[in-house]
């Protein structure tokens, strides 16, 4: 009898939004979905950093590792055209906002774009291969 108890307690603890929504006849709006998950994955991201800065490996190395499981898991749950349109979307929003950021985050040793980048005045037809 005492198992019974313990599944029931169990499944109290689990919050269905969808029901509860309907039970207090809210209406669930895109932005209202954009928020819940959003604040779902900065807390992902948040608790993998603590985690990581325990971590021996370097903090771009752990994200490397994060970022690389999110993409193979992206890649596998959803098409390839799909997932290469979110990817390049991203990319193109953190390169957008980039030097935002890094008036916000002064203490970051990082460098804007539009300052000191390695390979940023090299000529157009020159590459990398040595022959």
């Amino acid at each position: 009898m005492s198992d019974k108890k313990d599944k029931d307690k169990k499944k109290g603890k689990i919050i269905n939004f969808v029901n509860r929504s309907k039970q207090n006849k809210k209406i669930q709006t895109d932005r209202d979905e954009f928020e819940r998950l959003d604040t779902l994955a900065k807390e992902l991201v948040d608790v993998y950093y603590k985690s990581a800065k325990k971590s021996f490996f370097s903090i771009g190395y752990c994200f490397y590792l994060f970022i690389f499981r999110v993409l193979q898991s992206m890649i596998v749950q959803t098409s390839f055209p799909l997932y290469r349109y979110w990817y390049r979307t991203a990319s193109k929003e953190i390169l957008e906002n980039y030097d935002e950021w890094m008036k916000e985050y002064k203490d970051w040793d990082g460098t804007s774009i539009n300052d000191k980048v390695e390979g940023k005045n090299k000529p157009q037809d020159e590459n990398d291969t040595i022959h």
